[in-house]
């Protein structure tokens, strides 16, 4: 059994360039991009590109988002910029780059209300429905918080997805910590680049890709990453209980 895995690194406004090799990619496969996988993982601007393939959008669609939305994200370059007065006052010392409210207005207007639970409706029959994984990390907590689609009793899957990519896209020194309440429970979330600083990429993929599964299967892995580097390898693992 082969398991189609697409994972999209992160990289801020340089999603344009797996955003355009994802488009390739559909017209050589033909139908929506979707349809080829059986999970879709991204981390930051890729957690973007893996919900947008995810609710149906085409990678044209996504890379219109970049460019024509990019500006609103990233409003200006230079530190400095009088537009970072408001956050300079607001934060201190701690001043993030820019404010996030120009990339929530932004996954408002393209992803709506839709929940992340919603990515994965449950199936009773047929081809098992797509998953999405999406890391980010908890400074509250200081753990990483791996949100998984199909695990809809966990207290994120009725979240709405904007929330969940801000909670990934927003990296150290460029946003704020995204705050989400739920349940009672405040969870203050980064770029889980936090996480990755202290633990070997490969191992941290490794521990992303733990499904619910029996036996064991040949798994391919496509990495995307905002570099234009592309790579594809399979490798025979087994998969755990979760």
């Amino acid at each position: 059994m082969t398991f189609r895995i697409l994972y999209l690194d992160g990289g801020g406004i340089r999603g344009v360039m797996p955003a355009r090799i994802l488009e390739k990619i559909e017209e050589q496969l033909g139908g929506r991009l979707k349809d080829h996988f059986d999970l879709i993982a991204g981390t930051s601007t890729g957690s973007i590109l893996a919900v947008g393939i995810a609710l149906g959008k085409s990678p044209k669609e996504l890379l219109d988002l970049y460019l024509e939305k990019g500006l609103q994200i990233f409003p200006y370059q230079k530190l400095f910029s009088p537009q970072r007065l408001p956050l300079i006052f607001k934060y201190g010392l701690s001043t993030p780059k820019f404010s996030d409210e120009g990339l929530i207005s932004v996954l408002k207007e393209q992803f709506g209300e839709a929940t992340f639970a919603d990515l994965t409706p449950k199936s009773d029959q047929g081809k098992p429905p797509l998953k999405v994984l999406v890391p980010s990390y908890d400074t509250q907590d200081r753990n990483p918080i791996i949100f998984k689609s199909w695990f809809h009793e966990r207290w994120y899957a009725q979240v709405p997805v904007w929330e969940i990519c801000v909670s990934s896209a927003s990296a150290p020194t460029y946003f704020p910590a995204h705050r989400i309440e739920k349940n009672g429970q405040v969870y203050s979330l980064y770029h889980v680049r936090l996480y990755r600083l202290c633990k070997p990429k490969g191992e941290y993929l490794q521990e992303m890709m733990v499904f619910s599964c029996e036996g064991s299967l040949l798994s391919s892995f496509f990495f995307l990453l905002p570099s234009s580097f592309f790579l594809t390898f399979a490798i025979q693992d087994r998969c755990y209980r979760t």
